[in-house]
Protein backbone atom coordinates (compact mmCIF):
# COMPACT_ATOMS: atom_id res chain seq x y z
CA UNK A 1 0.00 0.00 0.00
CA UNK A 2 1.31 3.46 -0.83
CA UNK A 3 -1.70 5.79 -0.64
CA UNK A 4 -4.65 6.45 1.63
CA UNK A 5 -8.06 7.73 0.60
CA UNK A 6 -9.22 11.07 2.00
CA UNK A 7 -12.27 9.16 3.29
CA UNK A 8 -10.01 7.83 6.04
CA UNK A 9 -10.86 11.07 7.79
CA UNK A 10 -14.41 9.72 8.19
CA UNK A 11 -13.13 7.06 10.59
CA UNK A 12 -13.85 9.23 13.60
CA UNK A 13 -13.44 6.46 16.17
CA UNK A 14 -10.07 5.19 14.87
CA UNK A 15 -7.47 5.30 17.65
CA UNK A 16 -4.63 3.18 16.28
CA UNK A 17 -3.38 3.23 12.69
CA UNK A 18 -0.73 0.71 11.63
CA UNK A 19 0.70 1.29 8.16
CA UNK A 20 3.98 -0.49 8.87
CA UNK A 21 5.80 -2.50 6.20
CA UNK A 22 4.24 -0.79 3.20
CA UNK A 23 5.43 1.46 0.39
CA UNK A 24 4.54 4.93 1.66
CA UNK A 25 6.90 7.69 0.54
CA UNK A 26 4.99 10.32 2.47
CA UNK A 27 2.37 10.25 5.17
CA UNK A 28 -0.88 11.90 4.11
CA UNK A 29 -1.95 14.68 6.48
CA UNK A 30 -5.38 13.06 6.79
CA UNK A 31 -3.94 10.70 9.42
CA UNK A 32 -3.23 13.65 11.70
CA UNK A 33 -6.80 14.91 11.36
CA UNK A 34 -8.34 11.75 12.79
CA UNK A 35 -10.13 13.09 15.88
CA UNK A 36 -9.30 10.20 18.24
CA UNK A 37 -6.05 8.79 16.87
CA UNK A 38 -3.60 8.01 19.66
CA UNK A 39 -0.99 5.92 17.86
CA UNK A 40 0.35 5.89 14.30
CA UNK A 41 2.82 3.24 13.19
CA UNK A 42 4.56 3.81 9.84
CA UNK A 43 7.80 1.99 10.45
CA UNK A 44 9.52 0.20 7.57
CA UNK A 45 8.29 2.38 4.72
CA UNK A 46 10.07 4.80 2.39
CA UNK A 47 9.10 8.07 4.07
CA UNK A 48 11.71 10.77 3.59
CA UNK A 49 9.88 13.87 4.71
CA UNK A 50 7.28 14.27 7.42
CA UNK A 51 5.63 17.54 8.41
CA UNK A 52 6.68 18.01 12.02
CA UNK A 53 4.08 20.75 12.52
CA UNK A 54 1.27 18.33 11.65
CA UNK A 55 2.53 15.85 14.25
CA UNK A 56 2.66 18.58 16.89
CA UNK A 57 -0.84 19.83 16.05
CA UNK A 58 -2.47 16.38 16.34
CA UNK A 59 -4.31 16.90 19.62
CA UNK A 60 -4.91 13.27 20.61
CA UNK A 61 -1.72 11.70 19.21
CA UNK A 62 0.42 10.07 21.88
CA UNK A 63 2.72 7.81 19.86
CA UNK A 64 4.34 7.92 16.41
CA UNK A 65 6.65 5.14 15.20
CA UNK A 66 8.72 6.11 12.16
CA UNK A 67 11.60 3.65 12.55
CA UNK A 68 13.34 2.31 9.44
CA UNK A 69 12.40 5.14 7.10
CA UNK A 70 14.96 7.15 5.08
CA UNK A 71 14.05 10.45 6.77
CA UNK A 72 15.80 13.63 5.73
CA UNK A 73 18.04 15.28 8.31
CA UNK A 74 15.47 18.06 8.74
CA UNK A 75 12.59 15.64 9.39
CA UNK A 76 14.65 13.39 11.68
CA UNK A 77 15.91 16.30 13.76
CA UNK A 78 12.49 17.96 13.90
CA UNK A 79 10.77 14.76 15.01
CA UNK A 80 13.47 14.20 17.61
CA UNK A 81 12.64 17.55 19.22
CA UNK A 82 8.92 16.84 19.68
CA UNK A 83 7.99 16.57 23.34
CA UNK A 84 4.20 16.21 23.30
CA UNK A 85 4.24 12.89 21.35
CA UNK A 86 6.37 9.78 21.96
CA UNK A 87 8.26 9.54 18.66
CA UNK A 88 10.28 6.41 17.93
CA UNK A 89 13.09 6.96 15.44
CA UNK A 90 15.92 4.86 14.10
CA UNK A 91 19.21 6.44 15.18
CA UNK A 92 20.54 8.47 12.30
CA UNK A 93 23.78 7.29 10.74
CA UNK A 94 25.89 9.75 8.81
CA UNK A 95 26.42 8.91 5.18
CA UNK A 96 29.99 9.09 3.87
CA UNK A 97 29.25 12.30 1.96
CA UNK A 98 27.82 13.91 5.12
CA UNK A 99 30.97 13.08 7.07
CA UNK A 100 32.99 14.93 4.42
CA UNK A 101 30.94 18.07 5.11
CA UNK A 102 32.08 18.10 8.75
CA UNK A 103 35.74 18.58 7.81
Amino acid sequence: MSKLPEELGDCIELQRLDLSHNSFVNLPNVVFRLPKVKAIFVNNNYIMDLEVEEVQKAKTLEELDVRENPLTIKSHDGLGKITNVRVTLTPRELEEWEEDLDV
